[in-house]
């Protein structure tokens, strides 16, 4: 049987200069462990290619978050962030 376990990774009210550092900072580091990945020899051309692909999504839901913190700033207004970070324990394959 599965386990999972769940916890908040960031909930909180954010003014928007703190939103764009959090999301810019969290967003930078995924980036980075996934052209991490790709510099490893041994890395399959598959995992390569879900890499790179994964790369181009975070960078454009960062200039979605960014358009959103523009609006908030624009308008005086914060942000509440809540982010759920879900991990699963599977079994292996047989």
């Amino acid at each position: 049987m599965d386990q999972v376990y769940s916890f908040h990774l960031v909930n909180g009210r954010f003014e928007p200069d703190a939103a764009q550092e959090l999301f810019a900072s969290l967003i930078e580091v995924k980036s980075h462990f996934h052209r991490s990945r790709i510099s490893q020899e041994e890395l399959l051309e598959e995992d390569v290619k879900a890499s790179e692909k994964r790369i181009l999504a975070l960078e454009q839901n960062l200039r979605e978050i960014q358009e959103m913190i523009r609006l908030a700033r624009e308008s005086g207004s914060r942000l509440d962030v809540e982010t759920l970070v879900t991990i699963k324990i599977v079994q292996p394959l047989t």
